[in-house]
């Protein structure tokens, strides 16, 4: 089973690649790309990036530890004269935080293809919304994530 942030990293950015937008007329894939570090130039929009952000845990007793690893999963979104206006991007973002908040809700334990659980619980904790300007206009969204799981001690 995953314990470590290099297999929970890649677990979370396999589910938001596997993301799709069922809502259009074609349904699609949510992101453009999926990173697992922050991309300075993404190949497009909407992409999502993957960071391992923090950590901590408890000793629950002389046999297993009680561990959290936490991760930041940014969204972001493009807004362009020739792309996306402020509302239409602002609304794309909404939709992906609603879609990666639903992901995380409806398999909250990370079952894995055999059907085994990743963890005891994933939980998407405070999410915040803002806007850049680096070389492109930005709205993006930043949903931290805590993934709970007993590590045995022996």
């Amino acid at each position: 089973m995953a314990k470590t942030y290099k297999d929970y990293k890649k677990i979370l950015k396999d589910k938001l690649t596997a993301l799709v937008d069922n809502d259009t007329p074609t349904p699609h894939t949510l992101f453009a790309a999926v990173y697992d570090y922050e991309e300075t130039q993404p190949s497009g929009f909407p992409c999502a990036y993957v960071i391992a952000d923090s950590g901590s845990g408890s000793i629950l007793d002389t046999a297993r530890n009680e561990r959290e690893w936490q991760f930041r999963i940014i969204l972001r979104q493009e807004i362009s004269k020739v792309g996306k206006t402020p509302e239409e991007a602002e609304d794309i973002l909404t939709d992906m935080v609603d879609y990666v908040i639903n992901a995380f809700d409806t398999d909250p334990q990370l079952y894995d293809s055999g059907g085994l659980a990743q963890c005891m619980y994933c939980k998407v904790v405070p999410v915040e919304f803002n806007f850049n300007l680096s070389e492109t206009a930005q709205v993006f969204a930043i949903l931290q994530v805590s993934i709970v799981h007993l590590v045995n001690n022996f």
